[in-house]
């Protein structure tokens, strides 16, 4: 029992701590947050960790200038390789021969390009193998300017990071985390009217990454 005198006191105490707490204007202390994980766009992939001894991935990373008007009509006509789609064979075009395949290799990357309209005709393509995952190249992207001879493309990164047993590729393009399925394709449109020494006209450039997944190693043909 407490002693005599005490009951002010223990009254005083009671009260003010309510009071303390519960003061107007004031705010009650909040639990710390749960740290939560950044967010993804792009879900991630359960990429193999080596490449099937019977197949052999085939991306392609195209880039296509078309344009009417009066432009510098670059003609270009060196095509490395020819892909049937329907046979789903790769192969060297004309008297080439495609770059060898080492046992240990993912498969190929094609580069190429292309012209049409008034910005000329043709096709130009080569074979490069990608010895391992993730692979880095680029891709050219229309800033939409020109010179008195060409038009200008910047060098955007290209970053092939994984591929699952179905031929899913999860890659890094331009800055855009994207997963490319079996046959689909990333793509750029850009177009600009432009004005040059001796023409003007308008360019429509096209730059692609597109997947064509797993193909038979039984399926590298020889040229026709």
């Amino acid at each position: 029992m407490p002693r005599p005198g005490a009951w002010p006191l223990l009254f005083t105490l009671l009260v003010a701590v309510p009071l303390t707490a519960c003061a107007p204007g004031s705010t009650p202390p909040a639990h710390p947050a749960t740290p939560q994980p950044p967010a993804t766009p792009t879900p991630g992939l359960g990429g193999l960790a080596r490449p099937p001894g019977d197949r052999f991935l085939f991306v392609e990373v195209w880039v296509h200038v078309e344009g009417t008007g009066h432009l510098p009509g670059l003609m270009i006509d060196f095509p490395g390789y020819r892909f049937d789609r329907q046979a789903r064979a790769l192969k060297p075009f004309g008297p080439a021969t495609l770059p060898a395949l080492a046992p240990g290799d993912w498969g190929y990357l094609g580069k190429g390009s292309s012209r049409g309209g008034a910005a000329g005709g043709g096709a130009a393509s080569e074979l490069e193998p990608i010895g391992e995952l993730p692979y880095s190249t680029t891709i050219g992207i229309f800033t939409g300017r020109a010179n008195r001879y060409l038009e200008e493309l910047r060098q955007a990164e290209v970053i092939l990071e994984s591929v699952d047993a179905e031929g899913r590729l999860a890659a890094s393009i331009d800055g855009e985390r994207v997963i490319l399925a079996l046959g689909q394709s990333w793509e750029r449109v850009v177009e600009a009217d432009v004005a040059m020494e001796g023409g003007q006209g308008h360019y429509r450039v096209t730059s692609s990454v597109t997947n064509h997944g797993w193909l038979q190693r039984s399926q590298l043909g020889e040229a026709e």
